[in-house]
């Protein structure tokens, strides 16, 4: 019947909605983690922890290291719950594992900078929560609402294209009943 079928699509949809939002918080964690680290470490360098100046690379990741800040290799494990093959793993005394710290740029490296990287931080924890408590069906619903709000909108066009090609029609058929659409043209002559 078509409500057992409603029930069953349901239950499936609802499954992919939760590996949806799993997905979702997987990925935010991720970024929160990341911009964490990058706040420590710009904290460390505005606080003169970390002399970023007039030193060597590998002494470098020793210093970042040594502060507890983490690789890339180490978010992906930690985010993701996977454990990767040790072939695949890169060098975490290298360059590699920190390089989104070692590439920023010199001028991002300020207390201004510390201060957006904080409110950013609030901004995706605040985001994180609210996806951890939002339920499933008003996730569905909410999308269901944003896809009539597209709906809608691709239906006003489409009435808008109709229309004028309505007018054009009228137009070049040389109808004046209507008064807007007949286009007056005047000559003059002089002599």
């Amino acid at each position: 019947s078509p409500e057992q079928i409603l029930v069953e699509f349901a239950d499936a949809r609802l499954g992919v909605y939760a590996k949806r939002r799993q997905h979702m918080i997987r990925k935010l964690e991720r970024e929160l983690t990341v911009l964490r680290n990058k706040m420590l470490f710009i904290q460390f360098v505005v606080n003169e922890e970390i002399l970023v100046g007039n030193c060597k690379t590998d002494q470098l990741v020793n210093h970042v290291r040594d502060f507890g800040l983490l690789t890339m290799y180490e978010i992906q494990r930690i985010t993701t719950g996977e454990q990767m093959d040790d072939d695949a793993v890169p060098l975490d005394s290298g360059p590699q594992g920190y390089g989104y710290l070692l590439q920023m740029k010199l001028w991002t490296l300020t207390e201004e900078r510390l201060g957006a990287l904080e409110t950013l931080v609030e901004k995706k924890s605040a985001a994180l929560d609210q996806l951890r408590r939002l339920p499933l069906e008003a996730m569905w619903e909410r999308d269901l609402a944003r896809l009539e709000e597209a709906l809608d909108a691709v239906d006003a066009s489409d009435a808008k294209e109709e229309e004028s090609a309505l007018r054009l029609m009228r137009k070049s058929a040389g109808k004046e009943d209507d008064e807007g659409l007949v286009n007056w043209q005047c000559v003059l002559v002089f002599g």
